[in-house]
């Protein structure tokens, strides 16, 4: 009986000091600090000069701006418990493929061809990345909701 009260007390815990962990920001930089940061590792993943940085840093600006109001407004629906329709989720979507579509035109413009290429091939890689992230969160959660059933 001992034994289990103090088994029980140990999993309890480690688990709460495990999700005590889990809990911390990755970042608190602002949007200007993050733009000058993506822009320094460009400078050094493409070796791009300075004209190529000046003309980029007001692109991922504008993209990180972006990037920052669609989380606001995820959070926003998600405190609200609201979802979007198949239509508003059609427009979002068919808006950010639109902005990417643009966002990698102007790089085009920018970065000579060598540079575009290792461009291209960093963007799939992350990509490709965010992707598996995002499938091992949902498989996740399928489970923690079977398991609660």
């Amino acid at each position: 009986m001992k034994k289990t009260a103090l088994l029980v007390i140990l999993a309890f815990g480690l688990t709460s000091a495990i999700y005590a962990q889990k809990k911390t920001k990755k970042n608190d930089f602002t949007a200007e600090q993050q733009t000058t940061l993506a822009v320094k590792k460009m400078a050094l993943n493409l070796d791009l000069n300075n004209i190529q940085q000046q003309q980029i840093k007001p692109l991922l600006a504008k993209k990180i701006e972006q990037n920052e109001a669609w989380k606001s407004k995820k959070k926003a629906l998600k405190k609200a418990n609201k979802k979007l329709t198949s239509d508003e989720r059609f427009e979002m979507q068919e808006k950010a493929l639109d902005q990417k579509i643009a966002f990698k035109n102007s790089m085009k413009r920018i970065l000579d061809e060598e540079q575009y290429e290792l461009f291209k091939k960093s963007y799939t890689k992350r990509y490709k990345k965010t992707l598996a992230k995002k499938l091992k969160k949902k498989k996740a959660k399928k489970k923690n909701k079977k398991i609660r059933n």
